[in-house]
């Protein structure tokens, strides 16, 4: 049996965190969350409605919050608010700010002050401690194909500040090592590329860092 507390417990959970950490932010979003564990509990089939109390459960009991309210605005004036995960990237706030003015999200420019946000950019990386609201410019958007549907995403129908939610690692692994997430261990055996994909992952992750940390 494996010992999740264990050395090889610790890198396995590591290992299932980062390839389920698409967005390589460092932490999971709402939305990551719930591909993790949607496929933890596919063997189970339960009925959508269930799936989506316990998604909610679970980014209750392990999230964090550290939200920031974005307003929109390009040479013409204010666009949009929104309020968002400071966890978020570029890639992902475009996503919002999409469905938002129903425009694509594909070739979105934003700017944060005079420096461009890219899309795998954190955002509390580019902007102050402690802001609360954040001044963007959206530069570039495709206002010639709106109004454009955005596909939408479980988060659209949460109403509660979970969709805003973040879970660490740590809070992840003790969840694991406590028993609180259960089902965790068949996903290494029905998805065999979570090794090669999440050390990919990792590097991407680190070479984002470098040249958030270069730009600065």
């Amino acid at each position: 049996p494996h010992i999740l507390n264990s050395y090889t417990g610790y890198m396995r959970a590591r290992y299932l965190f980062d390839f389920y950490n698409a967005s390589c932010s460092g932490t999971l979003d709402f939305e990551e969350l719930a591909r993790l564990l949607r496929d933890a509990k596919q063997h189970l089939q339960e009925p959508l409605d269930k799936q989506r109390s316990h998604i909610l459960e679970v980014a209750q009991e392990l999230g964090e919050v550290a939200v920031v309210t974005l307003r929109m605005s390009d040479d013409s004036g204010p666009l949009c608010e929104a309020r968002v995960s400071q966890k978020w990237t570029g890639s992902a706030i475009r996503c919002q700010i999409a469905k938002q003015m129903e425009v694509p999200a594909e070739g979105m420019e934003l700017y944060i002050g005079n420096q461009p946000f890219a899309p795998g950019a954190v955002l509390e990386d580019v902007i102050p401690v402690g802001v609360r609201v954040v001044d963007v410019s959206v530069a570039v958007a495709n206002w010639e194909a709106s109004p454009c549907v955005v596909e939408p995403n479980l988060s659209d129908s949460v109403l509660g500040l979970e969709r805003l939610v973040h879970i660490t690692f740590d809070n992840f692994y003790q969840a694991l090592t406590s028993e609180q997430l259960r089902g965790t261990s068949r996903l290494f055996r029905f998805r065999k590329q979570i090794l090669q994909l999440s050390e990919a992952q990792r590097s991407k992750s680190k070479t984002r860092k470098i040249l958030t940390l270069g730009g600065a």
